[in-house]
């Protein structure tokens, strides 16, 4: 056998090896959605403190989901990458205002520069403070019929109005583009766990 031909076979094994860990891994992480068990925890991790219990208990008290399940898991993870998004926008809003100010014209690399330097001082030197920033302190309004009742036992109608007020109580105001992505991003992250498989 040819000395490519040898490269070819050995390339061949490793990619099959490589596609079975991977399937593997998919496998693995849909029996445990399958068994209502968390997948991950990662986005919740990076979450300052103050912004992850925010997002659990919206996740338990408004949308109804079950701590350690499938549901929670979609739940959080969805609500920590708002939560992250709302951060950003807001820290890059701020720097752009900054950099107005300094003189520096739009759509200048000067500009630019300026906004990108500005927004990483920011973040570290306030990392911790952000969330006072873009989440709301004061618990919004929540309908009582809403509260404790099952996201798996609420009727559809219910079901949307709870994605609503979850992201309500991130500060999210309902006429903006970020709420409507929001209550989408809860949709798609949510709705598929409900539906039976096979």
């Amino acid at each position: 056998m040819s000395t490519n031909s040898n490269h070819a076979a050995r390339s061949a094994t490793v990619t099959s090896h490589n596609v079975n860990f991977v399937m593997g891994a998919v496998v693995t992480a849909l029996a445990l959605m399958a068994l209502g068990k968390p997948v991950h925890a990662a986005d919740m991790q990076a979450l300052p403190a103050q912004d992850a219990a925010i997002v659990r208990e919206t996740c338990i008290d408004i949308v109804g989901a079950e701590k350690g399940t499938a549901l929670y898991q979609g739940c959080t993870d969805s609500l920590s990458q708002t939560v992250r998004s709302q951060r950003r926008a807001a820290t890059l809003s701020r720097s752009s205002n900054d950099c107005e100010k300094a003189g520096p014209k739009h759509d200048t690399a000067a500009f630019s520069t300026c906004v990108l330097r500005d927004r990483d001082a920011y973040i570290s030197a306030h990392d911790r403070q952000l969330a006072a920033a873009v989440i709301s302190k004061t618990p919004v309004d929540v309908p009582t019929e809403l509260l404790g009742r099952s996201f798996i036992e609420s009727t559809p109608a219910s079901r949307h109005r709870k994605k609503e007020y979850a992201c309500a109580q991130l500060g999210l105001s309902p006429d903006s583009d970020s709420f409507g992505q929001c209550v989408a991003d809860l949709e798609a992250a949510l709705d598929p766990l409900l539906r039976p498989s096979g």
